[in-house]
């Protein structure tokens, strides 16, 4: 072999080792994460998307932006604003060059402090809006960049979340005009639009609906839109008005920024920062469109719960009435809306409010029902006579009714609806029933005549309040879930005796009631301590005479009643127990509806249960519609 051959077959074995070396363009990443991998961008990992990467390189601007950022975002702008000048080399295409500059400005907004995290939050948000919203644009979202569409609404919301909470920290009043810094300009915030009922000022604090996410719950209730969901709190305090006492600690409202021009020319374009209350509007308009806006009902429900259980505990309510008795009443959920029919839920015994999470957070998502449904929330001491809580719903109801509509005018307010679960459900029930005169309080007082208990005027009054009542005219709708109509076997079990024996009764209880009871054992042939006020569970006894004369007691006219029965074996089954209810207590005759879900006594946390009170609330609104033209 020759010399040349040898040096021929050494470089050609070199040019193989060589080429054996060289970096591979390729890394399998598996189909199962390519979507994951493709979608990095500012919003999702926090690095930039492999669409502004390639935007950068096709455009010889990839160099220089490692270099000098903030020359690079100009040069963008300036384009975006002039793009017949060419100042982006080789590119014609505004949109995207919109799509760059709005993922480049939220990076570097994500990267910075100070003022220069203003200003990119504001540029990010600005262009975002304009790529959404400016017309000169010309361009439509199609199948094929409703991607785009979707991706630079989450841009702009993702800024909202952070420029709202910057000019929180920074004490920047967004009720005054404003300027904040652009890329290119700058902008002026003129006072703020607002449909809240109070100034946004009040609030002590904020929740960021993009700091969180729901746990322990069956479903996200998100609606997606435009802006950032936000909760505005204060701390608890007594207040005048109970009815907004829940609201005025925790409520929900949509913040967003309207840019009224394009026009970068001019030394300052304008723009209006707005706060919509989450149970009002659905949408807003731009440009003559209609713009749903973002909202998250799972992060209100949420923390209206989660403040309850700081504030009521189901077993202190049970065992010590009096103490609780101040945060007793109706809770609204948004302010009084006169276009929206009420609907009251009741909790039942050794329960709070926090029962009708998951049912709140599956009907609030549901856009026909939260447009035309407000909802608000009973709570009560339940381990006071069932007697006396009754009294205590109706005066509730006929106070709220009052106040809002007292002339009665309301179309919505006249046609309330109840619902109630267990103990919650025989209150709803009793709400609509009439106890024809005196004959329903004699007969559960086994007197032939009241006359003949020789009551003085105490208690006379007392009497009157508990056991004289016209079904509540206003109200048009029930639903009843595992309500014990007939009372239940568990308040005669140990446990049970022994929780009764437990709890405390209320002072006013006592002293009204005590020298009624007396006499109404002694005109039956008792001692006089031989009937003592029974408490919450002791009312909950199949035996209790207020009870078990209460459930024959005629109805409101034009009146739908429905009732939603657990099972614990069996769906469908008119028979059998929730386990702690059973079918022949729950049942009522002639109702509009009666449904038997396999379930145990939390009917109305399940599933089925949650649906067959869907359906009910549609139909009735159906119903209503047909009434109203």
């Amino acid at each position: 072999m020759t010399k040349t051959n040898k040096f021929r077959n050494l470089l050609l074995i070199l040019i193989l080792i060589l080429s054996g070396c060289t970096t591979s363009h390729l890394t399998c990443v598996g189909r199962d994460n390519w979507a994951a991998a493709m979608s990095k961008s500012a919003l999702t990992t926090g690095e930039l998307s492999y669409k502004t990467e390639f935007f950068l390189v096709k455009c010889s601007l990839s160099e220089y932006y490692n270099n000098d950022h903030q020359k690079v975002i100009e040069r963008l702008a300036l384009f975006i604003e002039n793009p017949n000048d060419k100042t982006i080399p080789g590119e014609n295409s505004r949109i995207d060059a919109l799509s760059a500059i709005i993922e480049l400005c939220t990076y570097q907004a994500q990267q910075t402090s100070g003022e220069e995290t203003i200003k990119y939050w504001m540029s990010a948000a600005y262009y975002s809006y304009k790529y959404l919203f400016d017309k000169s644009l010309n361009h439509n979202p199609t199948a094929y960049n409703s991607l785009d569409y979707a991706a630079n609404i989450r841009f702009y919301n993702y800024a909202m979340s952070n420029i709202f909470p910057y000019c929180v920290e920074n004490n920047i009043s967004l009720e005054k005009t404003q300027t904040f810094p652009l890329v290119l300009s700058t902008v002026e915030f003129l006072p703020a639009h607002s449909d809240l009922i109070w100034s946004y000022t009040r609030f002590t604090d904020y929740v960021n609906g993009y700091d969180y996410l729901p746990k322990n719950m069956q479903s996200h209730s998100y609606v997606g839109g435009l802006g950032v969901p936000m909760l505005g709190l204060q701390k608890y305090a007594p207040v005048k008005d109970k009815d907004i006492a829940l609201l005025s600690m925790i409520y929900p409202f949509t913040f967003l920024i309207k840019f009224e021009s394009f026009d970068l020319s001019k030394s300052s374009i304008k723009a209006q920062p707005e706060f919509y209350d989450s149970f009002k509007s659905e949408y807003i308009k731009i440009n003559s469109e209609e713009v749903p806006l973002s909202k998250d009902y799972t992060l209100a429900i949420a923390k209206f719960i989660d403040s309850y259980k700081e504030m009521i505990s189901g077993i202190d309510y049970m065992f010590n009435p009096e103490a609780m008795a101040n945060l007793q009443g109706i809770y609204m959920f948004s302010p009084y809306d006169p276009n929206k029919i009420p609907v009251l839920l009741t909790h039942g015994l050794m329960s709070n409010p926090r029962t009708w999470t998951e049912m709140l957070n599956t009907l609030l998502g549901n856009q026909r029902i939260r447009e035309n449904y407000q909802f608000w929330l009973y709570t009560y001491p339940t381990g006071q006579p069932i007697f006396y809580s009754e009294y205590q719903f109706r005066t509730a109801i006929m106070d709220l009714h009052q106040k809002y509509d007292p002339q009665s005018r309301d179309f919505c307010f006249n046609h309330m609806v109840l619902i109630g679960h267990s103990m919650g459900g025989v209150l709803s029930r009793l709400a609509v029933q009439d106890s024809q005169g005196t004959k329903f309080a004699e007969k559960a007082l086994e007197a032939n005549s009241l006359d003949e208990l020789n009551l003085d005027d105490k208690e006379k009054i007392y009497l009157k309040n508990i056991g004289i009542f016209k079904p509540i005219p206003f109200i048009g709708c029930v639903i009843l879930i595992s309500a014990p109509n007939r009372g239940s076997d568990m308040a005669t079990w140990k446990f049970s005796r022994i929780g009764s024996y437990l709890i405390t009764l209320p002072v006013k209880v006592t002293q009204g009631g005590a020298g009624l009871v007396k006499k109404a054992a002694v005109a039956s042939g008792l001692k006089p301590d031989d009937n003592p006020i029974p408490t919450g569970i002791d009312s909950l006894k199949p035996s209790n005479r207020y009870l078990k004369t209460s459930v024959d007691l005629p109805f409101k006219d034009n009146l739908e009643i429905h009732t939603i029965i657990g099972n614990e074996n069996k769906a469908g089954e008119r028979s059998g127990s929730d386990g702690v209810v059973p079918y022949s207590s729950a049942h009522l005759d002639n109702t509009q509806s009666e449904i038997v879900i396999k379930s145990s006594h939390g009917a109305h946390q399940t599933t089925e249960g949650i649906r067959e009170v869907t359906r009910i609330l549609l139909e009735y609104l159906d119903k209503l519609e047909k009434e109203k033209k």
